[in-house]
């Protein structure tokens, strides 16, 4: 009977996961016809602040949505280096009834993509959204969003390394934004700097609360 009870439920949720699936599949593939209808039409670059689609006076739906136009390049973090040591994250899901953490430890030349890999290992979530890092806990705050995968899932760019943002600034925070329809937030903060992950006490909880489900919200039948 318990046997059958965990089989209804793996089958529930394999079943809502794939309608979550079709739901984005069919939403993606809508807005990509309209991009395509509107790919050749020129519009004022009213917001744009790259000099050279100003200085050419029209850009397409494509160049606004997808490239550089809207949203320039962020080098903020380009020109620091990376300690050479390891970093104890503690990794809060926020808005959550009951509390839910992880601790993760990753080498400072470890990038953003290995980041949010490790998060949603931990978590038991599937990479199959868009996301963004923001500096801060303020995911409303566009000024402070640094890295961000626009065209594929984990596809950052820029393509730092977590030490650039980071550097020895322990307590500092950071904001995984996963999930542009579902809005998953991620608290990070430094709490240890370290020489090696051995360096860590025996007595460290690294996690508490499980895991989440990814869809909570669809329907299970």
């Amino acid at each position: 009977m318990v046997k059958k009870t965990k089989q209804a439920k793996a089958q529930a949720r394999a079943k809502a996961i794939a309608k979550a699936r079709a739901k984005s599949k069919a939403r993606t593939k809508s807005f990509q016809k309209a991009v395509n209808r509107a790919n050749s039409t020129a519009i004022s670059p009213m917001w744009s602040t790259d000099s050279n689609v100003l200085a050419s006076g029209t850009f397409n739906i494509k160049d606004l949505l997808f490239g550089d136009v809207m949203r320039p390049k962020d080098n903020r973090f380009a020109a620091e280096s990376s300690p050479d040591c390891y970093y104890l994250l503690k990794v809060e899901l926020q808005h959550w009834p009951h509390p839910v953490w992880h601790r993760l430890v990753l080498h400072a030349t470890d990038h953003f993509y290995r980041l949010q890999s490790k998060i949603l290992s931990a978590m038991d979530f599937e990479l199959d959204h868009l996301s963004s890092f923001f500096v801060g806990a303020n995911t409303y705050d566009s000024r402070q969003e640094f890295c961000t995968c626009t065209h594929k899932p984990g596809d950052f760019e820029p393509d730092y390394e977590i030490g650039q943002v980071l550097g020895t600034n322990k307590g500092m925070q950071l904001t995984l934004l996963y999930d542009f329809g579902d809005n998953w937030n991620f608290l990070i903060t430094l709490e240890e700097i370290l020489d090696a992950p051995e360096d860590l006490p025996a007595d460290t909880v690294m996690h508490e609360g499980g895991h989440v489900d990814q869809y909570p919200f669809y329907d299970m039948d």
